[in-house]
């Protein structure tokens, strides 16, 4: 796995055999990181898909920022984050983006022309009702979990000899941002939306068993794939090949059609 640093932004690289023209590029969600991604990241560039996650500002192995400016920083931040690193490396992705950062991938495939974008547990956008059940109390100060919450939310699935592991590597949020998320803030322009879009849900993530993510998929008029067994985090949870080789069945499907007419949603 390469490195790669853009304006203090991390982006992890792997390309095993690349046989695909079109590259992948994984967005992670609230408190989360590059790292979340790594079982993928292995599986698809396997496939022959270079593959690409980056840490948003301030999370994981990105430049860390003050107190001061998470605080600040909002969704439309996070956006640009991403945008920054796909003009930079001169990308044309397939977006994959969790939890918040599906809300983000949504927000940049609105203005960059993707070939598609995957929605894994999404935050939804205005007008969809959230199931977040986090609490915002205090906007002037970073937020953060503590260990036995964020096992609940995020680690319950996951192999027990990698919590320990992974429950380190959880970054502080913007409570900015994470409100503007409960608060429905975040307006997606779906018209300006050229690309095909796949929600996936898992039926037992305790922020989405509500019908949260069937609503996004029917906003976005795409559908919605559901995983009996699996939780918020699936990319990392016990059998989560099971997820990617779906993931990969729609991508490889989408991308030999993409040169014919990617624009339709399917």
């Amino acid at each position: 796995m390469e490195s790669l640093y853009i304006d203090g932004l991390h982006v992890a690289k792997t390309s095993r055999s690349k046989t695909r023209a079109t590259p992948l590029l994984f967005i992670h969600g609230g408190f989360h990181g590059s790292w979340v991604w790594n079982n993928y990241l292995d599986y698809f560039s396997q496939k022959g898909w270079e593959c690409y996650a980056l840490d948003l500002r301030g999370h994981y192995k990105s430049a860390t920022i003050t107190a001061q400016e998470l605080i600040q920083t909002g969704i439309e931040d996070y956006v640009e984050d991403v945008k920054k690193v796909i003009q930079n490396l001169n990308l044309k992705p397939i977006i994959v983006g969790h939890s918040m950062g599906g809300l983000i991938a949504a927000r940049v495939v609105e203005s960059i022309p993707c070939p598609g974008c995957i929605l894994i547990a999404p935050s939804p956008p205005a007008g969809v009702k959230s199931g977040v059940v986090l609490k915002v109390s205090d906007l002037a100060k970073p937020l953060s979990l503590d260990r036995e919450y964020m096992r609940d939310l995020y680690l319950t699935r996951v192999p027990e000899e990698e919590r320990i592991e992974y429950s380190n590597c959880f970054s502080w949020e913007s409570p900015k941002a994470i409100k503007q998320i409960i608060d429905g803030a975040i307006t997606i322009a779906k018209e300006k939306i050229q690309c095909p879009i796949v929600v996936i849900n898992g039926l037992l993530d305790p922020q989405h068993n509500k019908g949260e993510d069937l609503r996004v998929a029917e906003y976005y008029n795409a559908p919605c794939i559901c995983f009996p067994g699996f939780g918020h985090d699936m990319m990392i949870e016990n059998k989560w090949e099971r997820v990617a080789e779906a993931l990969h069945c729609w991508i490889d499907h989408m991308a030999l059609n993409m040169n014919n007419d990617h624009r339709k949603k399917i």
